[in-house]
């Protein structure tokens, strides 16, 4: 058996919040397989997203809507991308 994730849920009345360790990269690809699917059923989703890449720097933020698979797959990349750059920060 594999060692157990870590994953926070908090839970308010209109939002559900999701945290996992940037190093669980087997556990992001299932989170980001499940928005791939949902876009290309037709759906379409609004990513806001904040980041700091170090500890002097103010936060970054975008939002984006995501409608076609195409958007997806370059979000997901640019988001691969962040994270290989954090994770060698630590």
């Amino acid at each position: 058996m594999k060692e157990a994730k870590e994953v926070t849920i908090s839970i308010n009345n209109r939002i559900l919040n999701v945290d996992m360790s940037i190093k669980d990269e087997d556990l992001i690809e299932i989170l980001f397989n499940a928005l791939t699917e949902y876009v290309k059923q037709g759906s379409a989703i609004k990513i806001r997203q904040s980041y700091i890449t170090s500890p002097s720097d103010s936060i970054k933020m975008f939002s984006k809507i995501i409608t076609k698979g195409e958007q997806m797959d370059k979000w997901r990349h640019e988001t691969r991308q962040l994270i290989s750059v954090l994770r060698k920060k630590q």
